[in-house]
């Protein structure tokens, strides 16, 4: 039998646009000790919910992802379930602290990348209108 987890976070956006930065962008792997893994992404439901599925040498993971927007953000209910591998299932009811640890540090380094994310796209926004702006004044006009 495995480890079962779950976690919660509020993230500011819409489920939608937290739905395409991890399952269209898959950004929310680009965190460290992540960066590596190649998740696969089943029951796809888009902007509301999707699973994937991760292996490595000492463990299988499945990560259930549910969105529900509250307001102007997104309540991101997580689900983990964490089935280790060889030398490591003997050991697993003994690191279940250590596995809960290490899931809260990756959904808040998912919120902290989202964040992080979120602020670039806004400065870009505000970057492209102010190069659209046209000004009245010529190279060499004195303002009046």
């Amino acid at each position: 039998m495995g480890i079962v987890l779950e976690n919660t976070v509020l993230v500011p956006c819409a489920p939608s646009d937290f739905y395409t930065f991890c399952v269209e962008g898959r950004h929310h792997y680009n965190i460290p000790g992540y960066r590596s893994l190649a998740p696969d992404f089943v029951d796809c439901v888009q902007g509301k919910s999707w699973a994937e599925t991760v292996e490595t040498d000492t463990e299988s993971i499945r990560y259930s992802y549910t969105l529900y927007p509250i307001a102007d953000s997104t309540r991101v209910t997580i689900g983990v379930e964490i089935e280790p591998k060889g030398v490591s299932s003997f050991m697993a009811r003994l690191k279940a602290a250590g596995y809960r640890k290490r899931e809260t540090a990756r959904l808040a380094a998912i919120k902290k990348n989202l964040e992080k994310n979120l602020v670039r796209n806004v400065i870009r926004e505000v970057e492209r209108e102010n190069s659209r702006k046209v000004f009245p004044m010529r190279f060499g006009e004195e303002s009046g």
